[in-house]
């Protein structure tokens, strides 16, 4: 996974999705399938795992806050279509994946 950088009210943030952020997301009761269902409350939580890793200190609410200043600067869909796109990233790409090596060590065969 790469970091990635926002802009909110003309300050830069550095953002990172991972494994980590996917469980702390999971933790603070987040749900891949209510994520489009509870937009709001699913940017708030993208907003907070991402920032964490960069900026160890910020607390929900602040998050919250930076959240909100986005959405209200760019507009929901674009805040959130840009932060679970790069979240997804996470379920979707491995990080030390090979071509030629395979999780299962023996296929299973039909008895």
């Amino acid at each position: 996974m790469a970091s990635f950088d926002i802009l909110v009210s003309d300050k830069t943030y550095k953002m990172f999705f991972d494994r980590r952020s996917a469980r702390q997301f999971e933790e603070i009761g987040g749900n891949l399938s209510d994520m489009k269902e509870k937009i709001f409350s699913s940017t708030d939580r993208l907003f907070y795992v991402g920032l964490r890793k960069f900026h160890p200190t910020i607390s929900y609410a602040e998050a919250q806050e930076l959240s909100d200043k986005a959405i209200e600067e760019y507009g929901i869909e674009e805040v959130y279509g840009a932060l679970s796109e790069r979240f997804m990233e996470v379920f979707t790409q491995g990080e030390n994946s090979s071509e030629n090596k395979s999780f299962l060590v023996k296929p299973t065969t039909k008895a």
